[in-house]
Order: structure tokens, then C-alpha cells, then sequence
């Protein structure tokens, strides 16, 4: 199928790795896919394109996803909207749909899981996987970091999985090092998104016990409970060390 016969996915995400994951899934599955790094860019780039429909981060510099949704609804664009985020708790479901969000993609995902979802939504028939093999886990599962499931989200391009890892190993050692300074002023918004941003990631390259102690970090700072998130903090440094550990091996011994 030429590129101008596909249907348009816009992707609005501020994450080069979940940019990366989605571009090279829906690629695969056939689909012609735009960037947006934000929420402002995608309001602009739906004027023009049109995308058949929307995955969307919810938090995002600029403008986020909720705000993306209210603005594009307003204007009475009624395109299919999915937001792609790393939890799936009820109060952030109604608000999504209270935004005008019409369904959920939970990190981490499979290639299946972003077919269903979009077919659902664009009513198209055929979807790639069963439901079985979609809720398929495998018993040797590693929480800490799961090369076997980061392989197969990345089609076993290893190149790429190598350039993410790095980057997302060097980013957030940054990260965490400037973080105490965040609790330390109580700028709780900006530690909020922190680690808002080490979740997402962390569950985008198959580190799940790191995404799960980030996503504690995020709700603590959320909360401005000062005492739990130094707790949640340290929770997320020694998990980290875990995840570099693994993923530092993997990199040397393909490298």
C-alpha cells in the first residue's frame, strides 16, 4: 500500500522511546504515523493531516493530554482519541473521559494490544492477535529488566534498544541526582513529572519494578507527602541501580 493510501496515527508524546516503540509498531502494522512532541504541536498538525486517529501522553511540557483532548473537542473534532499512559487507575480513567478521551493504552504494551485498540476505534475488522496470545505472559518474566519482552516491543532491532537504553540510563541518572533538590524547595509539580517521566519510560524499556517504585514516587509527590517520597525515592535509586546493572550487561554483550 502506498504511504498515501494508509491510515494516519498521530502520535503526541514527549518520550523519544515511547515515540520510538509506537512509530516502529505502527509502521509494522501498516500504518502511516506523524509526531507531535506536545499537545500544542498536535492541535496544529491535526488541522493539517487530519490523522484517522490520536495516541496521546498525558502529561507532556506545554500542553498535556487531558488539554489536548478539551481543546480538540471544543473545536468540534470528534477524531478518536487514546491515551497512552503507564497506570490505569478509575479516577484517571473519568477524567479522561470527562476530557473527551475515549479509551486507554496501558504501558507496557505489545504490538497486539496498540492493533486492537485502534481497530476497536476505527471499527475495522481483522485484528492481528487473539486475545489469548495478547494476555499471554511469559513464567520467566524479569521485573527488574526483561530483555526477552524489550526485544520483542522493539522487533529485535537491537540498535535501537541499545540507543534508548543509553540515552534513558544517562537521562535519569540526572534525573534522580536533581530530585532531592525538587523535595528540598517542595517544588512538588516539577518532582511530580520527574518521575512521571522515569515511570513511562522505565515500562516502555521493560523495566516494570522500576516503573512500578516511580509510579509510588509520582503519587507521594502528587500528594506532597514529603516523608513518603524519600522513602519512594530511595525505593526508585535501588531499583535503578537494578535496571542499569541488567541493561548495561545486555549493552556489552552486544556491543
Amino acid at each position: 500500500m502506498s504511504e498515501e493510501n494508509k491510515i494516519l496515527v498521530l502520535v503526541v508524546d514527549d518520550q523519544p522511546s515511547t515515540q520510538e516503540i509506537l512509530s516502529i509498531n505502527l509502521d509494522k502494522l501498516g500504518y502511516a504515523v506523524e509526531l507531535a512532541n506536545n499537545g500544542e504541536e498536535a492541535l496544529e498538525k491535526v488541522q493539517k493531516s487530519n490523522p484517522a486517529i490520536i495516541l496521546t501522553d498525558l502529561q507532556m511540557p506545554v500542553m498535556g493530554g487531558y488539554e489536548t483532548a478539551v481543546c480538540l473537542r471544543e473545536r468540534g473534532i470528534t477524531t478518536p482519541i487514546i491515551a497512552v499512559t503507564g497506570r490505569s487507575y478509575d479516577d484517571e480513567y473519568n477524567r479522561c473521559l470527562k476530557a473527551g478521551i475515549n479509551d486507554m493504552l496501558v504501558k507496557p504494551f505489545k504490538r497486539a494490544d496498540i492493533d486492537n485498540i485502534i481497530k476497536k476505534w476505527l471499527k475495522t475488522d481483522d485484528t492481528t492477535a487473539s486475545v489469548e496470545e495478547t494476555n499471554t505472559v511469559s513464567a520467566a518474566k524479569n521485573s527488574v529488566f526483561d530483555v526477552t519482552e524489550l526485544l520483542d516491543t522493539f522487533m529485535n532491532n537491537e540498535e535501537t534498544v541499545i540507543s534508548l537504553l543509553k540515552r534513558f540510563i544517562e537521562r535519569t541518572k540526572g534525573q534522580l541526582d536533581n530530585f532531592p533538590a525538587l523535595t528540598n524547595a517542595e517544588d512538588w509539580e516539577n518532582a511530580r513529572k520527574e518521575a512521571h517521566m522515569i515511570k513511562g519510560a522505565a515500562l516502555t524499556l521493560a523495566g516494570s519494578e522500576l516503573g512500578k517504585e516511580a509510579s509510588l514516587l509520582e503519587k507521594a509527590s502528587a500528594n506532597a507527602a514529603k516523608d513518603e517520597a524519600e522513602v519512594s525515592y530511595q525505593a526508585v535509586c535501588e531499583a535503578f541501580g537494578r535496571f542499569t546493572k541488567e541493561a548495561e550487561d545486555f549493552i556489552k554483550a552486544r556491543t
